[in-house]
């Protein structure tokens, strides 16, 4: 489910990792997953909706989980998305997800 953390055991692979959440291990796609820097603030997408940022367009979808990458300023975000895709955003679409 969205928002739930995993502790990656075996990144090796590319595309499939080994990870654990809560008691069960087991494989999934890499692309499930976003790393996260303790500290580093993560949060759920209320709205489905197109950002831009210069040329390069961004979607995000309602339950999206995304993770700040920049400072937040004026009630806007930088965020990054597990597609390595990087835009700003309004904060009040956002839910912080808590550790």
């Amino acid at each position: 489910r969205a928002g739930c953390k995993v502790t990656v055991l075996d990144s090796s692979d590319p595309d499939w990792w080994k990870g654990r959440y809560n008691s069960k291990v087991g494989y999934f796609p890499a692309t499930y997953l976003q790393r996260i820097i303790p500290g580093q603030k993560v949060f759920q997408v209320t709205h489905t909706m197109n950002l831009s940022e210069g040329f390069n367009g961004m979607r995000l979808h309602k339950d999206q989980i995304v993770v700040q990458c920049g400072d937040e300023e004026n009630g806007m975000v930088h965020v990054r998305a597990t597609s390595n895709k990087e835009a700003v955003c309004p904060k009040k679409f956002l839910n912080e997800i808590s550790s």
